[in-house]
């Protein structure tokens, strides 16, 4: 049976703060025979038998007092070592625990990461048949007639309205708004939300421009 099991009372594992206190309580006792053991050193000169009988005894408390704190120093330094051990069992279990919960978000990382590359390739593509069908007809327009300003001549800029309406981050530091997106107007910079669609501007767009263009050509009904 080792050290610790002998301390402590009823539990076999006394914590080190335990063993300090009854170790610092020792030592008090300790220093206190150490006095006593001088005197009684000093008072044994005068040769007399009550004076060295006081010595022995003083001595025999003594050597029970420095045994003790021997024993008790033993005991804090075996517990403090395994308390350090088992803080050091305690970080690497919590450091397994947030390894994998790290594994975990950047799994779901990937396979978002999966999703918006899915959806910005399909944007990508929408994008490009927008534009490219905004210029077939301001390139359709008919000759000696002007294009009628509207909300369609950039198509870039609506790209950016519309990822502002979708994905923007109002928040002090729009930590998450789409990349790309702004409200080209600041009544929607904190909401985005309000501001049409992309559809909506574009079919507002859309009728403006036929409208315009048949009154000008006197194709009007």
């Amino acid at each position: 049976m080792g050290v610790l099991p002998k301390l402590g009372g009823a539990s076999r594992h006394p914590t080190a703060g335990l063993v300090l206190g009854q170790l610092q309580a020792a030592e008090t006792t300790l220093g206190v025979l150490e006095r006593e053991h001088e005197s009684a050193a000093l008072q044994s000169l005068d040769g007399t038998k009550e004076s060295a009988a006081e010595l022995a005894a003083v001595a025999d408390r003594l050597r029970e007092a420095r045994a003790k704190a021997d024993l008790l120093r033993v005991a804090h330094r075996a517990a403090a070592a395994r308390e350090a051990e088992a803080d050091r069992a305690r970080v690497v279990a919590l450091r397994r625990t947030q390894i994998r919960s790290v594994r975990m978000h950047l799994a779901a990382a990937e396979k978002s990461a999966d999703l918006f590359r899915e959806g910005i390739e399909k944007a990508v593509q929408g994008y490009r048949t927008m534009h490219a069908s905004v210029m077939a007809a301001k390139g359709a327009c008919p000759a000696g007639i002007s294009w009628p300003a509207c909300g369609i001549d950039d198509p870039r800029q609506l790209a950016e309205r519309e990822m502002w309406r979708v994905g923007g981050d109002p928040s002090i530091d729009a930590s998450l708004s789409l990349p790309g997106g702004r409200p080209h107007d600041e009544r929607y910079r904190h909401q985005p939300e309000s501001l049409p669609s992309l559809v909506e501007e574009i079919q507002s767009a859309t009728a403006h421009v036929l409208n315009e263009l048949n009154r000008r050509a006197g194709t009007e009904n």
